[in-house]
């Protein structure tokens, strides 16, 4: 041991004059910081929250609720963090009076607006050196083109160019990560059929960008709709107010593969009292605590003990929502709990 000491402190006296990373045991490696999503099943997914300093691509079809998850991502952490800043490349248009509804402070957003791919791509880099971001959001993939296929006219073959110069920038990305400051990386993408494939269970997708990319992933989240929520409504009938998503975690370098969550998200206002842009945490949060045991259930019972004593009862799942809802101090503390549980390896 003394021995691999001393080559340790050797070969990091030569990479400090040359300015280059040091060798550390795997023991010393700082751990990965975590950012919540808002929703409690999904951040019990991801093994505890969006990982700091790597890239997650998020991908489905259109309208699935792929902003919509990243604009609660960063609404919950400004709650959290009054200084968390967002860096948001919109290829596609950014919203933000709907971004607004989902509860983001658009002040704290900055929006560089191009579907020029090299030059999307060079200003997150620079956004990443700089340290003064802690969300960094790519909208989308496909709605950008390669500068060369841009130049080209339209009969001209551009195939593959968007591909290397991602597979370029997520290799120029690695260095300019910050320890002090670590920053999410949301990658957007769509599905698409696969084109000339063949699958017995139906026509198999992929996504834009090259396979190659997919190796740069911490995680790749696909997110589906799974139901409409609908309400009745006098004189109109049932309405559509909201959908169920359905995240499914297609690679997880965290916590499991292949682990899904569910949360329900409102698009319009609902007479339960959910507005435009807001997420049922609170069915998330009771969900997941009855299914981790934090609040006990005993036929029609349900109940919860606080850390600070007090103990609470409930006669079936009305009254116990009413409550959670309405004591954020209490719905606050399950959640803690709840995800600590969830995610501790013991």
């Amino acid at each position: 041991m003394s021995e691999l000491k001393s080559f340790i402190a050797q070969m990091n006296k030569q990479l400090e004059k040359e300015k280059k990373p040091l060798l550390i045991t795997a023991s010393e490696m700082p751990a990965i910081k975590k950012f919540t999503s808002g929703l409690l099943a999904l951040d019990v997914a991801l093994g505890g929250g969006w990982p700091g300093n790597k890239w997650v691509e998020v991908y489905g079809k259109e309208s699935n609720g792929k902003t919509s998850i990243i604009l609660n991502t960063i609404a919950e952490n400004q709650k959290l963090d009054p200084n968390f800043t967002t860096f948001w490349v919109a290829s596609e248009y950014f919203d933000a009076e709907w971004a607004t509804k989902n509860g983001v402070d658009v002040s704290r957003v900055v929006i560089f607006d191009t579907n020029n791919m090299e030059t999307a791509y060079q200003m997150v880099i620079d956004a990443a050196a700089s340290h003064q971001f802690d969300c960094i959001v790519i909208d989308s993939y496909p709605a950008m083109a390669a500068g060369e296929e841009i130049e080209k006219d339209m009969d001209q073959n551009s195939m593959a160019l968007g591909a290397r110069r991602t597979g370029q920038f997520f290799r120029k990305i690695e260095g300019y990560y910050s320890q002090d400051r670590p920053y999410i990386g949301f990658f957007v993408n769509q599905l698409r059929d696969a084109i000339g494939s063949f699958s017995p269970y139906g026509t198999p997708t992929t996504t834009p960008g090259g396979k190659a990319k997919n190796y740069f992933f911490y995680q790749r989240v696909l997110i589906s709709r799974d139901e409409f929520i609908e309400e009745k409504v006098e004189g109109q009938g049932k309405v559509k107010v909201g959908q169920t998503n359905k995240y499914l975690l297609e690679k997880n370098k965290a916590a499991a593969p292949k682990s899904v969550a569910m949360g329900d998200f409102y698009f319009m206002d609902s007479e339960k009292g959910f507005h435009a842009g807001e997420f049922d945490t609170t069915k998330d949060i009771i969900t997941m605590a009855v299914l981790f045991k934090v609040i006990k259930r005993a036929g029609a019972w349900f109940s919860y003990v606080t850390l600070d004593g007090e103990e609470f009862k409930w006669q079936g799942r009305d009254p116990m929502v009413e409550d959670i809802r309405s004591n954020l101090d209490l719905k606050e503390e399950i959640f803690k709990i709840t995800l600590n549980i969830a995610t501790t390896k013991e």
